[in-house]
């Protein structure tokens, strides 16, 4: 898996991807989506998803991201 996500993904302006750790979002925008929904997966998707159809207006940027790492279940 590692290595597709490696083959695949673009770090470039614009690039459409969903990380939930590099979600920026205002306070009204967040509000008029309706906010995070009851997802047992991918809620930053569906969160963006409904910024979009509410008329939020997105940046998708490749300068400013977090490095995330996984976590080990203990």
């Amino acid at each position: 898996m590692r290595t597709h996500y490696q083959q695949h993904y673009q770090n470039i302006e614009g690039h459409r991807h969903i990380h939930g750790a590099n979600l920026g979002i205002c306070a009204k925008a967040y509000v008029r989506a309706g906010a995070f929904q009851a997802m047992t997966a991918h809620e930053e998707v569906q969160l963006v998803s409904d910024l979009e159809e509410s008329g939020a207006r997105i940046v998708w940027m490749a300068r400013n991201c977090v490095a995330a790492i996984s976590r080990q279940k203990g």
